[in-house]
């Protein structure tokens, strides 16, 4: 099931100020993940 994800503009100026590229490339790769629906190790809030 794929998810919409929408960037802020304080995250666009965030993730364009990192200098570390594995960085970078390593959050940009775990936000296309979520979009696909792949949301890892996770478990239910609230019951």
């Amino acid at each position: 099931m794929p998810y919409l994800i929408q960037q802020t503009e304080a995250f666009a100026v965030w993730h364009g100020t990192l200098r570390d590229l594995r960085a970078k490339v390593a959050i940009a790769r775990r936000i296309d993940r979520v979009a696909t629906g792949v949301m890892g190790d996770v478990k239910a809030l609230g019951g």
